[in-house]
């Protein structure tokens, strides 16, 4: 799928998720207002201290591991797995869901993962091939799980993920 088509897509539907979306303790949207989502290893080269995130030790090893840290992770709902965990384990003391453009999907070097990408296994694909292999039903045409089939694929969606190289620029955040 195109990245065009992919953005129509998003744009007529009716979910209310007609963007992208990062989550983040509202502590670091000061920093983000500056200088837009930094991937984890730019703010370690800025020497950007304190941030403010969702992952505990292990998660932050994981994303070593498994080579994720040189991205911005953003996903497709304004909802999302990890962030309830870093609310309830109090990482996060107010979270915040921040918009951001779809045009954003133009960046060079746009991955997409079906699953949360510093889980080990979890393949990165380039972005139009794995805008192709999307649950597109679950993320922006369905309205309702009349089952437990429907619903357990719209939980999987919801950890899908799209990770942008380095940096999203201000300009692409609806604050």
């Amino acid at each position: 799928m195109t990245i065009d088509k992919f953005i129509q897509i998003m744009k007529k539907s009716t979910q209310g998720n007609q963007s992208l979306f990062h989550f983040t303790d509202t502590r670091n949207l000061p920093s983000i207002r500056q200088r837009g989502l930094l991937s984890a290893n730019r703010r370690d080269r800025y020497g950007i201290k304190p941030v403010v995130t969702g992952g505990n030790e292990i998660s932050k090893d994981a994303d070593r591991w498994n080579s994720v840290r040189d991205y911005v992770h953003l996903c497709f709902f304004r909802e999302h797995p990890l962030e309830y965990i870093a609310r309830r384990d109090k990482r996060f003391i107010e979270s915040t869901f921040l918009s951001i453009d779809p045009q954003v999907l133009y960046t060079p070097g746009v991955k997409v993962t079906f699953g949360v990408a510093n889980k080990t296994g979890i393949p990165m694909l380039p972005v139009e091939e794995g805008l192709s292999q999307l649950d597109i039903d679950q993320m922006y045409i369905h309205s309702g799980w009349r089952n437990e089939d429907q619903f357990e694929r719209y939980r999987e969606a919801q950890k899908c993920e799209i990770l942008i190289p380095n940096h999203v620029p201000v300009e692409m955040i609806r604050f």
